[in-house]
Parts: structure tokens; sequence; C-alpha cells
């Protein structure tokens, strides 16, 4: 019993570290999923230091990594409970312009060439294919 309360809590201590809710807040202000290059690149931080807090995140069920080719596609889980987590970080205050920032620095980045999204339709069917191997960040 005490296993699954913790579980339950697990998300919530995922967003007490400041990149992991930075990371949070950038794909649900997006709406849209982002390789794990452009995030680290959104964020500022070495794919290195992004790595281990999306391994959390994606233990926690908060985002889900696809690997498509050499590219990793970060999203956010979509459903009930996690909708709403990402929606209450979106709609924390940005007073330090942090948000902001991140964008800023997320769209002065160029999009992975000739790559689709693996979440959209066409992407999901070509991602299948490729999803076996191992592929770097």
């Amino acid at each position: 019993m005490q296993l699954s309360r913790l579980q339950f809590t697990w998300p919530f201590q995922a967003l007490a570290d400041e990149s992991r809710f930075r990371a949070v807040r950038l794909l649900a202000s997006l709406g849209r999923p982002l390789t794990a290059g452009q995030l680290s690149g959104g964020l500022g931080c070495l794919p290195s230091h992004l790595s281990r807090h999306l391994n959390v995140l994606e233990a926690t069920e908060l985002i889900e990594v696809r690997r498509r080719g050499r590219f990793h596609w970060v999203n956010l889980r979509g459903g009930g409970a996690y909708e709403s987590l990402a929606a209450a970080v979106l709609s924390m205050p940005d007073s330090d312009g942090i948000l902001a920032d991140d964008i800023a620095r997320l769209l002065a980045i160029p999009s992975p060439g000739g790559e689709s999204d693996p979440y959209s339709a066409a992407g999901a069917a070509d991602g299948a294919a490729s999803a076996g191997g191992s592929a770097s960040l």
C-alpha cells in the first residue's frame, strides 16, 4: 500500500527539480514534440545533463521519448492527470522571464533536417520500424 502512495508522488518529486520543471513547461507551452537536442538547446544545458532529467521524467511517465533514426523525440504524455499536471505547470507565472528565454533560445535552433515528427500519423508509422535501435541525443 505504501508503494502505491509513493508512485502517485513521483511526478511531483520529478518536477521539484528546476531543469525538469522547465523541460515540462517548455513542452507544454509549445504543445508539440521536440528532439532532445532542441530541448537541450532551448534549456541551455548540455545533452548529457538533459539525458539524466529525461530519464527521470520518462520513469515518472510525465513524458514519452520515441527514438527515430538518430533523434530522440520528446513529448508530454497525454491523458487525464498528466494533461492536468502539464496545464498546472504551464499556468504558473513566468515573472522571471525564464520560459520566455527558453522559448527564444529554442526558436534560434534549426529544426532537424528531413526528420518528421514521430508523433504524427506518418511519423509514427515510419518510427515503428526504427524504434528498436539505439540512438544518440
